[in-house]
């Protein structure tokens, strides 16, 4: 049975589309163009393919899941590091179906984990 909890936070690490022009909202918060005001060269990437980094508070507690790992082994992962994603954090991942869209790097997440995932 779903409850309530106090908030859910969804980034977005994966998309088939990334917009490096639109700004932030009351309620979206998007990376910042610049870090320490340089303009990077490195950017975040778009590619086929969906994976969403969901963390639940609640009271004083906090959990975080991976929602699908995207279409390669490169762009999830250079997303995360780009935006400084502790991936360290994340206590499982889940699957929404088994298009390579959404499983792609599943085995470099098992592979980099150093068994911490071992499926």
């Amino acid at each position: 049975m779903l409850r309530p909890v106090d908030k859910i936070e969804i980034l977005t690490l994966m998309d088939n589309y990334v917009d490096l022009l639109l700004e932030s909202t009351p309620v979206v918060t998007r990376p910042p163009k610049a870090k320490g005001g340089i303009i990077s060269k490195d950017t975040l990437i778009g590619e086929h393919g969906l994976s969403l980094l969901v963390t639940v508070f609640d009271g004083g507690e906090k959990h975080t899941i991976l929602f699908d790992t995207g279409h390669t082994g490169i762009g999830v992962l250079h997303n995360a590091a780009h935006l400084e994603v502790d991936l360290g954090k994340i206590e499982t991942i889940v699957m929404s179906h088994r298009h390579m869209d959404h499983t792609g790097s599943l085995s470099r997440f098992s592979n980099d984990s150093g068994g911490r995932f071992p499926w």
